[in-house]
Formats: C-alpha cells, structure tokens, sequence
C-alpha cells in the first residue's frame, strides 16, 4: 500500500522543480549518506571557530546521525513489488516524469534522468514514451513517503509485457542508458529490481469455432478451414490436425483429401498464456467408385457352371449390379453363378453403381471348351466308331496280303 498525501516528506535540495518540467525524486535525508555506491559528502570545518563550539558542533552532528540511523532502521523495507493501483498514460514530461489518469503525475522511483537543459533529455524522454505513452500502468508507490516535495506520487512502475508478465519500466530506463540509479531513502533497493514480474491477464481461458467448407464430397476433396478465437489473451497460435495425417499452423487452412472416409478436423487455439482451446468437425470424403471381378472356375468344358464374383469400394453405398454374362443372359445379383453349355470364349462384364449414381465396370474372360470322345467300353462298338473299326480292318488285311507276295518271291541262295 502507500503513503497518503500528507506523509511526512523530507526538503530535498539540488534538483529543479516542477516549474522546469523536470520533478525530482523524493527528499534524501538531511544528512549525506553513502547509497547505491555513491560516497557521503565530505564535510569540514573551517573558519575561526572556537574549540568548545567545535565540539559542541561535532557532538550535535554525531546526535543527528544517531538520531537519524534510528529513523532509517524503523523505515518500513518492502523487499517484495507489488501493484497499489493502476493507471492510463496521458502525457509524458520527461524522461523519469510523466501524467496519468486517474492517478495524476507520477515521478520514477530512484532513478533520474537528464533535465530538459541536458544532453540526453530527449532521449529519456523519447525511451519513456516508447515504453509507456497510451499504456496501462502498474504502480507500486513507495509506502514511506508517498508523494514528493512537489506533490508528485513517487513509484516504480510496471506496464504489460506480454500475457503473463509485466516490464519494470524504472529498470527499463536504466537498462537502456538514458537514466541512472538514485537511491533515494524509500522502500525500494534498486539493485533488487526485476527486470519482469509474473502477474498474468485476469481473463478466461480461449475458444474457438471452427468452419469448414465443404463438409462432404468426392474424392479428391479439398476443404477450406476456418478457426475463429474468442476469449484468452492475444495473439494466438494455432494447430490443425486434419485426421489423414495432414497438419497446419495457419488460422485459414486448405487441405485436400484424397482418399475416401470420415476424417475428423481438429483445431487447437492458443493464447499468451500458453491456455488453449480446441474444436473440431467431421469432413465425408466419398471415394473413387471401383470393383474388381472374380469368376470360379473361368475356364472348363461344357456344360460349365461358373460363380462370379463383384468386389465394389468408394463411392457411396449401397451398390445396384448388372452383369452381362456374354451369352446373352444377364444378372442383377451380385454374385451370380451361370452354366455355358456351348464352347466357345465369353466376356463378362457387370457394371457398379452406387447411390449417387457414380458408376464403374469390370470384367473377366471365361473359356468354355468342348468334351473329349469316351473311350470303348466292355469291347462293343458304338455306333459312332463302326466305320473307323471296319476301315481299319480292310488297312490291315491289304498290308498282310502285301506282305506275303513279298515274301514268296524272296530268293533262295543255293545250297
């Protein structure tokens, strides 16, 4: 908490005051002391002055240190920061020096930065206004004293960084050269400060709808992806999983599917905070209609009975079949069985189509050969082999008959 208005302040000299649009810190003690490495102000004694007013002087100045060590050690010393109230920058007045509502005007806790008359003015100034011009402030005020001589709040200030943490806008300056650490007597120990605190956006975690166009359709089907936050702590980051295996980074995706199925989208939104929130939507791909056939067996003598088989995917079921068998007869079923009772080569075909009236085909060949002639049986003849059996026989009688004049007109050697 801080210090009210009417808290004690210590004069504080050497510093310009509120007229040269410059304020200074709150007072220092009224005596020298060695801070933030600086070294206490020498003093002397000089001039013709008597040796028991120079005691009583020394002793004097040595009460008022004593006097003041028990001041300093019953100070209250807040090593932790905190957030008294905030605030909205309206102007900047310099480079440690600056307005806000409703607040009013706010001097930088123990740092200082050039006067108006001094090299590196505008710089400070320029450096501030970077930081926090337009901004929401955070103010830890100084619970010692509060305000300055001049009225004016004195505190270290805090302004948003990103989701979760604030920048120390006293340390920021002194970070980047344009002002310098003055420990002043307060609460607050500069060589402490953070250069960012943790204190997150007070707001709910994020949502997100998620679109998707279109939502169904043949493939190859390519889909365009809305993600639409709401909620969190901007900006977001996204993720897309598009259920085939396909990711994206980007809040307005495309993404083509190039197989058939139900493929389930999903999106995950995340904010500042590293909070996240998720959707997803179904996407129907309907794909590419196509059959393969089977016949069994596809090749044999008549009378030859075959089972056909149709093997159909994609598309969108159910399937209608016809089946041309290639003798004339046709089928509706889906695997039908027909006899061939002629030889001869037959080309099948059967056509697939499906509830969108996608349609494919495809076919398979089936030879049917003729019967071999059966063998004699139990030594009679049929009547189909009587003329062979009796040609035969007259081939055979002529060549014994040949065979024998032959013979009788061989020579005989002598004896």
């Amino acid at each position: 908490m801080r210090g009210g208005r009417n808290a004690q302040r210590i004069p504080h000299g050497g510093h310009g005051g509120p007229c040269e649009g410059v304020c200074v810190g709150y007072a220092e003690p009224p005596f020298s002391i060695a801070k933030a490495g600086r070294d206490p102000a020498p003093t002397s004694f000089r001039g013709n002055i008597p040796f028991g007013r120079t005691m009583r002087a020394r002793a004097a100045a040595f009460i008022g240190i004593a006097c003041l060590s028990v001041l300093v050690a019953t100070v209250p010393s807040v090593s932790a920061w905190e957030v008294d109230e905030t605030a909205i920058v309206t102007s900047i007045i310099d480079g440690d020096t600056f307005d806000c509502a409703p607040t009013g005007r706010i001097r930088l806790a123990d740092i200082d930065a050039p006067e108006s008359y001094e090299p590196g003015y505008r710089e400070a100034a320029d450096a501030l206004s970077n930081l926090i011009a337009g901004e929401t402030i955070y103010l830890d005020v100084d619970d010692v004293y509060g305000t300055d001589p001049y009225d004016r709040w004195v505190a270290v200030v805090y302004v948003r960084h990103n989701a979760t943490h604030l920048r120390n806008v006293n340390e920021a300056l002194v970070d980047a050269g344009v002002a310098v650490v003055s420990d002043y007597y307060n609460e607050f120990d500069p060589s402490t400060w953070p250069a960012y605190v943790f204190y997150p956006i007070d707001a709910p975690p994020p949502t997100v709808a998620v679109s998707a166009d279109p939502m169904e359709g043949n493939a190859p089907l390519t889909v365009t992806f809305a993600a639409t936050p709401s909620g969190g702590i901007p900006p977001y980051s996204y993720l897309w999983a598009f259920g085939d295996g396909g990711t994206s980074s980007l809040p307005h995706p495309s993404h083509t599917y190039a197989g058939g199925g139900t493929f389930v989208a999903t999106i995950t939104v995340t904010d500042a905070a590293l909070r996240s929130g998720t959707a997803s939507t179904s996407i129907r791909v309907i794909g590419s209609l196509v059959t393969t056939i089977s016949a069994t067996p596809d090749h044999g003598v008549v009378p030859l009975t075959v089972s056909f088989t149709a093997s159909p995917s994609g598309g969108e079921p159910p399937y209608s079949f016809e089946w041309n068998l290639g003798d004339g007869e046709t089928s509706s079923l889906r695997n039908p069985s027909h006899t061939y009772v002629s030889p001869g080569t037959y080309t099948v075909t059967v056509t697939v189509t499906d509830s969108s009236a996608n349609s494919t085909s495809g076919n398979v060949v089936v030879t049917a050969a003729p019967p071999s002639s059966p063998p004699p049986t139990g030594g009679v003849l049929s009547q189909d082999a009587w003329p062979y059996t009796i040609l035969a026989a007259a081939v055979g009688v002529a060549g014994a008959v040949v065979g024998l004049r032959a013979w009788g007109r061989r020579k005989v050697p002598p004896n």
